[in-house]
């Protein structure tokens, strides 16, 4: 009885010296993961909301281009409350900005809040979309948003400088802001959109879904709709997304660097 009572003795004691051994291995594997992957804090890049400095600026859409071509920089009035969301618009497509246009007032604005130009060779976009009402003859997009970042090898895990800045000139608004604890999750580690190399604008994109089906869809509804033309479509499609949504129905993917395409929904 009592060497049976010893052998159990010693099971238990064997079994209680594994369990502290597999406890004491995953508080080490514990240690050892990022500190961001281990947050519980869930803010996404994307999201105005998420930066702690947003700043809102005014600008004069009618002007602020052919100031800036002449070399003016003075364009951003910085607002001190948050804007009246009553503040009367002006009408969509009235100021029918493409591509390049924004993206000058967003160099031009970076220029301004960070002291450098926006530079989206050695940033990688997170993030990037352009949006505009339906109507017949679509050109030129209401509002732009992107999202990019840096990877700063600086120590162990890595750091990603984040910036945010939107453009919607119907509202006569900038707004910019920036972090850099975002968690790491959010971003792939690589440049997987090479904005510097597309040959595809987003104006292309829209002309080409336009074309292809997206005519027809919003037709069939008289219009009664908005575009979204984003980069990238979706996790692991790198390229433009051109969707057509509300009461229409048609989405296309296409190639930013060939311009080849593919219906995603609706079409014929």
């Amino acid at each position: 009885m009592t060497r049976t009572m010893n052998r159990h003795f010693a099971r238990q004691i064997s079994l209680g010296i594994w369990v502290i051994v597999i406890i004491l291995c995953a508080i080490f594997v514990w240690r050892l993961i990022p500190e961001d992957a281990q947050s519980r804090d869930h803010r996404n890049p994307g999201y105005p909301s998420s930066y702690g400095d947003w700043v809102d600026y005014q600008i004069n859409p009618e002007t602020i281009l052919g100031s800036l071509d002449r070399g003016d920089r003075d364009v951003f009035t910085p607002i001190m409350s948050t804007p009246n969301p009553d503040s009367p618009l002006l009408p969509s497509g009235s100021i029918p900005w493409k591509q390049l246009d924004y993206l000058k007032i967003a160099n031009a604005l970076s220029q301004y809040v960070w002291n450098e130009p926006l530079d989206l060779k050695n940033w990688s976009i997170y993030y990037l979309s352009l949006h505009r009402e339906c109507q017949d003859n679509p050109v030129g997009f209401d509002y732009m948003e992107i999202t990019y970042y840096k990877i700063t090898k600086m120590n162990w895990p890595n750091i990603y400088p984040t910036r945010h800045i939107s453009i919607y000139p119907l509202a006569s608004l900038v707004s910019t802001g920036s972090s850099s604890d975002f968690a790491s999750r959010y971003f792939a580690g690589s440049n997987q959109i090479d904005f510097t190399k597309f040959n595809v604008t987003a104006d292309d994109a829209l002309q080409t879904a336009e074309e292809n089906g997206g005519k027809e869809a919003r037709k069939q509804i008289k219009n009664n709709c908005s575009i979204l033309i984003n980069a990238p479509l979706r996790e692991n499609e790198y390229g433009w997304g051109v969707s057509y949504y509300f009461d229409a129905n048609f989405e296309i993917s296409i190639n930013p660097y060939t311009g080849s395409f593919r219906i995603l929904t609706g079409g014929k």
